[in-house]
């Protein structure tokens, strides 16, 4: 008799589960700091079938391994400094998925200090400081080598200041140094060009020379009185109290 044939078919199905996961990453507090950090969190199943590594992709490193809580089923690789770094997920040894994360870094944190307003005249004490700052997070500490504080520095009078700046994460920036100048002070000789020839003839003549310093326009002052001309004429015999005023 004839022989039958009997044909079976299987269907061979992949149960590994699936080799995506999470993760996420926090970015460095500063500029040149190694504090970044990311975690990813995976399933019972693929704890179980997987295993996970890291490494940067910005600089050449091998492949680091992640060991996963088995309580949590999280890991977190901490001291990081900004760049970008690849998470392999492995069967075997053999990398079958990746997943990128990037810690990022704040800009540089600067600072700086100018004179919004210098001294108005000499021996003033009436300069305005400002704190220039960049980059970093805010908000700032801000304060001066005078024991001032705050981004605006007022009253203040000839001499050398100091900025201190950090921000919000404790990031501190290279301290910055201003020197303010005294304005120049106002010079002149008052001089008696031509004396009265008698009293009650006020006929002599004052002038001003060798005027230094300040700021022009000037203006003259002869006993209180204010003109233009750093020439005084009319001039009777008596004493006389001579002044110059400048722009500021």
């Amino acid at each position: 008799c004839g022989r039958d044939t009997a044909i079976i078919s299987f269907l061979l199905e992949d149960c590994r589960p699936l080799a995506d996961i999470s993760s996420s990453s926090t970015n460095t507090t500063c500029h040149d700091s190694d504090d970044g950090s990311f975690m990813i969190m995976v399933s019972v199943e693929q704890n179980e079938a997987y295993t996970f590594s890291w490494a940067s992709l910005d600089v050449p490193s091998r492949a680091n391994p992640i060991p996963i809580d088995r309580m949590t089923l999280q890991a977190t690789v901490v001291d990081l400094p900004p760049g970008r770094y690849v998470i392999n997920t492995e069967d075997r040894g053999t990398a079958i998925a990746q997943d990128t994360v990037e810690i990022m870094a704040p800009m540089e944190l600067t600072a700086r200090a100018i004179e919004v307003t210098q001294i108005v005249c000499s021996g003033d004490a009436n300069a305005v400081l400002q704190a220039v700052i960049t980059g970093g997070t805010g908000p700032y500490d801000i304060s001066w080598s005078n024991g001032g504080s705050g981004e605006e520095l007022r009253n203040i009078d000839v001499g050398t200041y100091t900025i201190m700046v950090a921000d919000a994460n404790g990031c501190v920036a290279a301290d910055a140094t201003i020197n303010v100048r005294d304005t120049n002070p106002i010079t002149f000789d008052a001089i008696v060009v031509r004396e009265p020839l008698c009293a009650d003839f006020p006929d002599g003549v004052i002038e001003i020379q060798d005027l230094q310093g300040g700021e022009g326009p000037f203006e003259y002052i002869l006993n209180g009185q204010t003109g233009l001309d750093e020439r005084f004429d009319f001039i009777d015999l008596g004493v006389y109290n001579v002044a110059v005023r400048d722009a500021r």
